[in-house]
C-alpha cells in the first residue's frame, strides 16, 4: 500500500496569510494560485480566518490544480473529530483530505495516550475517506500523551507520523518524544520553517522575536548562517529540516505575496539525484549515508549547484570522506562531535544538526 506521503513537496505551503483580511482577497488569491501552479502541497485549517473561503474559490477557479492538503482536526473528545474535519471540507469544498493533523487535547488525549475508543473513529474516518492518514501534533507540553501512545504500540497502523516545530531555532517535541519517534522511525512533518522571520531580525530588531530565548539562539545560529555560503535563511532553514532523515516535509509561510513565492518552487518536487559530482560520505561518523548532508566543502562561488533542491549528496575528495569531522575540529574544537550537544535547540548530536559551515 502506498504511503499516504507518496509524492509529499519538500515544502508544503502554510496558509495562514490567505487569512489575513488586511491583504487584498485578490492578491491573496493570487499567492494561492501561484502555490496551486508550483504543485506544492498545502497545511490550512479553520482558524485561520477566512483561508478556507480563498482556498475554495482558488479551488473552484482551478479545479485541476487542487492539491493534496494537511488539515487541522481533533480538539476535546471523539464526537467533535468529524465535525471538525467536515468544517474545513465545506468551505473547500471537497470530499476528503490527505492528512488530519490531530490537534488533541481533554478526554481526547488521554483516550489517545490508553489506546481507548478513538482508534475505532480514527480507522473509520479513514474508510470512509475524509481524511487517508493522520500526523499528530506535538509541543513540550503535550508530548507525554504520544509517548505513553508510542510505547503501548497503539498508534501502529493507524497514526503516520508526526509534526511539531522544528527549525534551527526550535524542535518542540520533548526529548522523550523524540527519543520515542527516533526508535520507532516515525515520519515527520517539520513545521515553522523558519522560526518566525529571518534570523539577523530575530536576533538584532527588538521584539521581533516573540520569546527572549528565540532571540537568544538566534545569536548563535545567526554566525553559523553567515559561514554556510547559502544565500538565503528561507534555504537555510529547509535544507535543515531536511537533514533529519525522518523529516518528509518543512511546513512555512511564504509571505503576502505571490513574488515571494518563487524561493520555495525549487523545492515543489522531490530531489532526484545527486548533482554531477557529488557522491555520498563513506566516513564511518554519523552513518554512512551523507553524514555530511548538504554540505558545501568549496567556496560559494566554485560549489556545485543543485537546482532540485534539497538531497543528500554531498561534494567529497577523492578519498570519498566528507569534511564533516575538520569542520567539526574548526568549529567546535574537536575532530569528532561529543555524543550529547548542549546547542540551544538540543539536537542530539552536531553531525544530524547539519550545520552547512563552508571552508
Amino acid at each position: 500500500m502506498p504511503s499516504v506521503f507518496t509524492g509529499i513537496t519538500p515544502f508544503i505551503y502554510g496558509t495562514t496569510r490567505l487569512g489575513d483580511e488586511n491583504i487584498p482577497r485578490e492578491t491573496r488569491l493570487q499567492v494561492a494560485h501561484a502555490a496551486m501552479d508550483a504543485g506544492l502541497w498545502f497545511h490550512t485549517a479553520r482558524m485561520y480566518g477566512g483561508a478556507l473561503e480563498v482556498l475554495g474559490q482558488a479551488f473552484r477557479e482551478a479545479p485541476t490544480q487542487i492539491p493534496r492538503l494537511i488539515i487541522k482536526i481533533g480538539w476535546e473528545n471523539i464526537n467533535q473529530l468529524r465535525s471538525s474535519i467536515e468544517e474545513c471540507l465545506q468551505p473547500l469544498g471537497l470530499k476528503g483530505v490527505q492528512l488530519g493533523q490531530l490537534c488533541l487535547g481533554g478526554e481526547l488525549a488521554e483516550d489517545y495516550a490508553r489506546g481507548g475508543e478513538c482508534y475505532k473513529v480514527f480507522q473509520q474516518l479513514k474508510d470512509e475517506g475524509l481524511v487517508q492518514g493522520y500526523v499528530v501534533e506535538a509541543f513540550p507540553w503535550t508530548s507525554e500523551p504520544s509517548v505513553r501512545a508510542l510505547r503501548g504500540g497503539y498508534t501502529d497502523g493507524i497514526i503516520d507520523g508526526f509534526i511539531f516545530y522544528l527549525n534551527p531555532l526550535q524542535r518542540f517535541a520533548s526529548n522523550e518524544l523524540w527519543e520515542a519517534i527516533q526508535a520507532r522511525h516515525q515520519p515527520i512533518i517539520a513545521m515553522r520553517t523558519v522560526s518566525g522571520g529571518p534570523v539577523h531580525s530575530l536576533r538584532d530588531v527588538p521584539g521581533f522575536a516573540w520569546k527572549e530565548y528565540l532571540q537568544q539562539r538566534a545569536v548563535q545560529v545567526a554566525p553559523i548562517f553567515e559561514r554556510s555560503g547559502i544565500g538565503s535563511w528561507t534555504e537555510f532553514c529547509v535544507r535543515f529540516a531536511h537533514s533529519f532523515p525522518l523529516v518528509r516535509a518543512t511546513v512555512g509561510a511564504a509571505g503576502s505575496s505571490a513574488s515571494a513565492l518563487p524561493i520555495v518552487f525549487r523545492w515543489s518536487k522531490p530531489p532526484s539525484g545527486p548533482p554531477a559530482g557529488w557522491r555520498t560520505c563513506r566516513n564511518s561518523c554519523e552513518p554512512k549515508r551523507a553524514s555530511g548532508l548538504f554540505r558545501r566543502i568549496s567556496s560559494p562561488r566554485s560549489a556545485p549547484s543543485n537546482p532540485a533542491g534539497p538531497s543528500r549528496w554531498i561534494s567529497t575528495p577523492k578519498s570519498g570522506v566528507c569534511k564533516s569531522c575538520v569542520i567539526a575540529r574548526r568549529v567546535f574544537g574537536r575532530t569528532l562531535p561529543a555524543r550529547r550537544s548542549n546547542l540551544p535547540f538540543q539536537i542530539e548530536r552536531i553531525h544530524n544538526a547539519q550545520f552547512f559551515i563552508s571552508i
